[in-house]
Formats: C-alpha cells, sequence, structure tokens
C-alpha cells in the first residue's frame, strides 16, 4: 500500500531461486518479466551471503551460504551487515574480530565426575569379586531374629551377603574390561604420553580394580593450550577410532 506496487517475494533467501506463476500466461510476463534494451526487468535475483574468515594464521577462507547463517567451528554465526565490504572490495578496518575459547571449568567438572564414577564402578566390582563369604554367618532363624535389635539383624544381614558374588564370572569379565580400558585406547591410536598429557594415568596400585588417575590440572592445562587433542582422545577422531567415553 505505500509503494503502490504489488511484489511477489520468494520464501527461501539466496541466489538461484524462482517464483513459478503457473498458467497465468502472458499476464505474468507483462507484470514481472518485462523486457527492455535486452535486459529482463521488474526482476531482482537474489544472492547469497558471503564471508571471508581468517583464522589468524595468514589463511582466509571464503564461506558462502543461501542464509546469513553460518556455523563456524561449532558456533552458529549470523551476520546482518556488509562489515567492511563495498562492492566487492573490503576495507579490513571494518571487520569484525571475535576469539572463542573452551569453557575449561565446566570441562573439568564434567571429566572429575566422570571419573569418580569410573573408578567407584570399578572399585565396587573388585571388592565383590575379592571379598570372600564368611560361612559363619549363616541365615537367621526366626527365635534369632527375636533376641536381636533391628540394627543387629541388618549388620548380621549385611554381613552375610558378603562374599556372595566372589569370584563370579560375570564380574570377572566386566572387571577384565574395565582393567584393559589403556590397551583398548593403545589399540584406538592413543598413546600413554597422549592420556598423561590431559591428566589421565592408570592406578599403580594392583588391587584397586583397573581404577583411573585423574590430575585436573594437567587436564585444565590440556584444555586451555590443546583442547582439540582432548577431545580427541574422548570422543574419538583424527585416528582415534574409538574415544575413551566410548569404550567406557
Amino acid at each position: 500500500d505505500t509503494t503502490g506496487q504489488f511484489v511477489l517475494i520468494a520464501s527461501e533467501t539466496g541466489k538461484g531461486r524462482q517464483i513459478d506463476l503457473g498458467d497465468a500466461g502472458t499476464l505474468a510476463k507483462d507484470l514481472f518479466g518485462n523486457m527492455k534494451d535486452g535486459q529482463e526487468v521488474g526482476f531482482s535475483e537474489g544472492k547469497d551471503a558471503i564471508i571471508t574468515v581468517s583464522y589468524g594464521n595468514s589463511v582466509s577462507v571464503d564461506l558462502e551460504r543461501a542464509n546469513n547463517t553460518f556455523d563456524l567451528e561449532g558456533m552458529s554465526v549470523t551476520v546482518t551487515g556488509t562489515f567492511g565490504y563495498t562492492n566487492g572490495v573490503l576495507d579490513s578496518s571494518k571487520a569484525v574480530s571475535f576469539s572463542a575459547e573452551a569453557d575449561v571449568d565446566a570441562a573439568v567438572e564434567t571429566v572429575k565426575k566422570f571419573f569418580e564414577d569410573y573408578n567407584a564402578l570399578a572399585t565396587e566390582v573388585n571388592t565383590q569379586l575379592t571379598t570372600r563369604h564368611d560361612s559363619s554367618y549363616g541365615p537367621l532363624t526366626d527365635d534369632q531374629k527375636a533376641e536381636m535389635s533391628e540394627e543387629s539383624i541388618k549388620n548380621w544381614e549385611n554381613k552375610a551377603k558378603q562374599g556372595l558374588l566372589n569370584n563370579d564370572s560375570i564380574l570377572w569379565d566386566l572387571n577384565s574390561g574395565l582393567g584393559n580400558i589403556y590397551l583398548q585406547m593403545m589399540q584406538n591410536g592413543v598413546s600413554t604420553q597422549d592420556l598423561e598429557d590431559i591428566g589421565i594415568t592408570y592406578s599403580d596400585d594392583s588391587t584397586a580394580g583397573g581404577t583411573l588417575v585423574f590430575n585436573e590440572t594437567a587436564f585444565r592445562q590440556a584444555m586451555e593450550e590443546d583442547p582439540e587433542k582432548v577431545a580427541r582422545i574422548f570422543n574419538g577422531k583424527d585416528g582415534v577410532s574409538q574415544g575413551l567415553v566410548q569404550i567406557t
């Protein structure tokens, strides 16, 4: 109403879009496709958004998208201006610069909890496997229970259950799998030095049941200096067939 014009706009952005008016015949051409001096007028070709990304290492990459949103190393960036470009010429003083870094504190807490849970499992499995049953703690009769307090009954029954899974074959398989984590990581393309660099070592205690030692200081340093290495070891990529999280 404001301009006194009748306009059709494609529902999708970017170049190469078309508006099909079907069987409107010559009326459509007259309204939207007139030719003047050999050029079609009344139609504006859509354009893709293009940004030049420099990673600060003298390497620049041109990215082209049908909309204004770009994925940059896992970050979603939406541009709303030309940022120094005028008719294809860049004025670098008007470019936008920003930096991104990993949320180290959140990563440390997540990984720390991961190893706490992992070690709790490994310890419990090892305890159940190695605890021997004390045959002197048999099932209580009703007469015996009548002479005991509830607390005494509870303690007796807990003692009677200890060792019931001693040398259980299923637990042995689980214990073996937990104890072979380091070996599996080697087979998957990670060296012991890689793991040590990000703060993960194998417990020297042979009775610990395959627990892992987490060095928070070393892990934090690795996240700050080489987060890609941490991601590669945990998630499995760039030469690591399966990451630590995937095999646990």
